[in-house]
């Protein structure tokens, strides 16, 4: 079927008065395509005349004068394609989105070999946050017009969108090689190498961008992200501050400013923004935009309303429930986190950031089995994709003897105590294994798995025939909750440091080790780490000595101290010394027990088979389970959870009542 209204009974005057009006149009002199059309009233009444002059109308911003146009071209000839095509841009346009999916319909329904209403049906999906389906409505046009630059283009967006940055960025590539340096296109490579953890290749990429257009905001803050994932923080910050600078206070450029506010750390700022991006009828990405301001200040009630509101303004995409999935799970709403999860992984399947992160909930569940599997996606995040062997083949748990195998810590030093139990695991493959660590354990690490080659983490040599992560080898050994290796101790402390903390320490009192403070870098620590006073009622029980095993972080707050308060603390052999760790896990061998905070303490402490009490966040934490006070992971550590967010009063108040009855019967 022709998806024009034929033109059989026009005459060559009309025909050429329709020609000149259309190509006037398309050039951009919509008042002189009117024109054309009015002189000649045939060329007016004709159905391709109506829809020229709607497709002027629309490109000038008449939409109702439009839609009028393309409304009367139907009346005329039904069976229009084009017209149907056009009449939903002008729906879209306006907003209408399920009327303009409608005439796309009909438009295809009529020609079914139409690439422009495939991409124009892909718009329209990928605005209602229906990402898969509009992939396939691109890939309809793409197959259909293969030198379809806008159809490559959005294609990627939308991919990129959905979580699938590596046929993003392919389909970026083909739509440059149709119009090179097409900044958009320039935009979304870089984008997309930055989400594939090739920062240093996004940088380039966006560069010459920034050097013809220093003010795009948008490439700033990709520039940012990059340069943060390079640790190059001071030039990312800078890059997020110009961003600030480049924008307007236009609705997107609040929205966009909002966005640099949370990069910069500048919260209150970020949310008060935002407000003004949703008083400007910002729509469903302001408030997105203030779902983020308020999650990093921690007010997640407030954050979920945010984000339930975003959901009024049209289906929501994979984003949207991704966000609303991780703000239940840090309200304590499990199940429905869980199925928030599972809606968006329904939308974006493949966004290795959703798996991730629903891996964490899996895990904090018990579900080992999904969990572990899923928990290995983090491996295609820039957060987590430093090799030390650069591009070695992973060890993926095949036969693998004679051959060498670096195995490396991947994040924290928590994190890498944890997994170091794995060793004897390992060993068993007889492989040439190295390992690489942080140089805070490479001396503890060395002294408990003697004739291991160990060597430090920032200085590891490249020619290996595998590399793994410590981390992935809980997915390796198919670990479930009741086969965790606990061959505990697996680290030990060195027996000359062990006497030395005995004779300095001393046996009088209930001594108790404490440590309250993490990595004030680390994402979750604003919500794991305890105040130092909040100790107090532990120190008033009779008999107790607190005694600091805090290192580098935190050590301020021991000047704050109430007059009542004491906490020993045992100089800079604990609180600044590279090998502070070996020290620590000897001091630890002189105490009755460790208190902690979520921190590399406590899991040095259950390592090493010390009485240890932690003291965790209400939020879910994958390594200590939903529910249970003694994790699979230390049999020597006991769980106390805040009862609410940010509720240490009371894992105190828990500690205490305990610890007044153990001291009182021990004395």
């Amino acid at each position: 079927m022709s998806r024009g209204p034929g033109r059989a009974t026009v005459s060559r005057q009309t025909e050429a008065v329709l020609g000149a009006a259309a190509a006037h149009v398309g050039a951009g002199r919509l008042r002189a395509g009117i024109k054309a059309l009015e002189k000649h009233k045939p060329a007016l009444e004709h159905p391709t005349g109506q829809n020229i002059l709607g497709n002027a109308h629309l490109r000038a911003g008449r939409i109702d004068a439009a839609l009028a146009a393309f409304d009367a071209a139907i009346a005329q000839a039904p069976r229009f394609a084009e017209a149907h095509c056009s009449r939903g841009v002008a729906l879209q346009e306006s907003g209408r989105m399920l009327e303009a999916l409608a005439a796309f319909d009909q438009a295809l329904a009529l020609q079914p070999a139409y690439p422009l209403a495939h991409y124009n049906r892909g718009n329209v999906l990928k605005a209602q946050g229906r990402l898969d389906a509009a992939v396939r409505a691109y890939d309809h046009a793409v197959q259909m017009e293969p030198r379809f630059p806008e159809a490559h283009l959005n294609r990627g967006i939308a991919l990129l969108s959905s979580g699938q940055s590596k046929p993003a960025l392919a389909a970026f590539d083909r739509a440059l090689a149709l119009r090179p340096e097409w900044s958009e296109a320039v935009l979304g490579r870089a984008t997309a190498l930055e989400r594939l953890h090739r920062p240093a290749e996004a940088l380039a990429a966006i560069d010459p961008l920034l050097a013809a257009e220093p003010d795009n905001a948008d490439a700033l803050m990709v520039r940012g992200d990059a340069l943060t994932h390079l640790k190059r923080g001071d030039e990312a910050m800078d890059s997020y501050s110009k961003c600030l600078d480049s924008l307007t206070d236009s609705t997107d450029g609040l929205i966009k400013r909002a966005t640099a506010l949370v990069a910069l750390g500048r919260h209150d700022e970020a949310l008060a923004v935002a407000d003004r991006a949703i008083a400007a009828e910002g729509g469903a990405e302001a408030h997105m935009a203030r779902a983020a301001a308020l999650r990093e200040l921690g007010r997640f009630t407030e954050q979920l309303d945010t984000l339930d509101t975003a959901a009024t303004f049209g289906p929501p995409g994979e984003a949207l429930h991704h966000a609303r999935a991780v703000t239940l799970g840090e309200l304590g709403r499990l199940d429905d986190a869980d199925a928030a999860f599972e809606q968006a992984i329904a939308i974006g399947g493949s966004n290795a950031r959703t798996r991730y992160n629903r891996s964490l909930l899996l895990l904090h569940r018990g579900d080992f089995e999904r969990g572990w599997a899923e928990h290995e996606r983090r491996l295609e995040l820039p957060d987590f994709a430093h090799a030390p062997a650069g591009s070695t083949p992973r060890w993926s748990g095949e036969a693998i003897t004679g051959k060498s195998l670096l195995v490396y810590a991947e994040r924290g030093i928590g994190d890498a105590i944890q997994m170091l139990r794995y060793l004897p695991q390992l060993a068993t493959t007889r492989a040439n294994l190295t390992l690489a660590v942080h140089p805070a354990l490479k001396r503890l690490v060395t002294s408990s798995f003697t004739g291991l080659d160990i060597t430090d983490l920032d200085a590891a040599p490249k020619d290996f025939d595998r590399q793994v992560s410590l981390m992935s080898l809980p997915h390796i050994f198919q670990t479930r909750v009741d086969t965790v290796p606990v061959p505990i101790p697996y680290l030990d402390a060195e027996d000359a440091l062990v006497e030395k903390w005995r004779d300095r320490i001393g046996g009088d009192g209930f001594r108790i080790g404490i440590c309250w403070s993490g990595d004030p870098d680390h994402q979750a620590d604003r919500g794991r780490s305890i105040p130092l006073t909040a100790f107090a009622p532990l120190a008033a029980i009779p008999g107790v000595r607190l005694i600091s095993l805090q290192a580098i972080n935190g050590l301020d707050q021991l000047a704050d101290l109430p007059s009542d308060m004491s906490v020993e603390t045992l100089g800079d052999d604990i609180a600044d010394n590279p090998d502070g760790l070996a020290e620590i896990a000897a001091v630890t061998a002189a105490l009755d027990l460790v208190i902690s905070a979520d921190t590399a303490v406590a899991h040095l402490a259950g390592a090493l088979g010390r009485p240890t009490w932690t003291g965790i966040r209400f939020q879910p934490e994958w390594r200590w389970p939903e529910g249970k006070s003694e994790p699979p992971w230390y049999p020597t550590m006991w769980l106390f959870r805040q009862p609410a967010i940010g509720d240490w009063a009371g894992v105190i108040n828990d500690m205490s009542t305990y610890l007044s009855k153990h001291v009182g019967a021990a004395r």
